[in-house]
């Protein structure tokens, strides 16, 4: 059996089967450490697709083969992290402009704030009075 670190090197050398050992050998280590951050085995899978992906582009830029597993990690919690931003992202939604009719709830509610809301701004602003 090959040690990781000639592994690394034939597979930044090119190797298309040394790099799918590598994946063999760590597949339950990044899933491990994926569906221990998301709670979501799903999620989990696809997250250590892209981070074999991205692996996969860019393991011609590890310079240190000894540090394979700590840089495979990373690329795990990169994508981690991008895949929160994204789903942050989609379930923003920009807020309505003034050319834009309020919906019938907000619209109905023309008397002017009572005094708590004047009191605090915050929750008159967030819609809880």
């Amino acid at each position: 059996m090959e040690i990781d670190e000639a592994l690394v090197r034939r597979a930044r050398d090119g190797s298309r089967e040394a790099f799918e050992e590598l994946v063999r050998r760590t597949t339950r280590m990044v899933y491990a450490k994926l569906y221990l951050e998301t709670g979501d085995p799903h999620l989990a899978e696809d997250l250590v697709q892209e981070t074999f992906l991205r692996a996969f582009r860019s393991i011609g830029h590890l310079t240190d083969p000894k540090g394979f597993r700590a840089w495979l990690m990373t690329i795990g919690q990169s994508v981690l992290i991008d895949s929160y931003r994204r789903a942050g992202a989609i379930r923003r939604s920009p807020p309505p402009r003034a050319s834009q009719p309020r919906p019938a709830a907000q619209s109905e509610n023309t008397s002017p704030p009572t005094t708590s809301a004047v009191a605090s701004p915050s929750r008159w602003v967030f819609g809880l009075e």
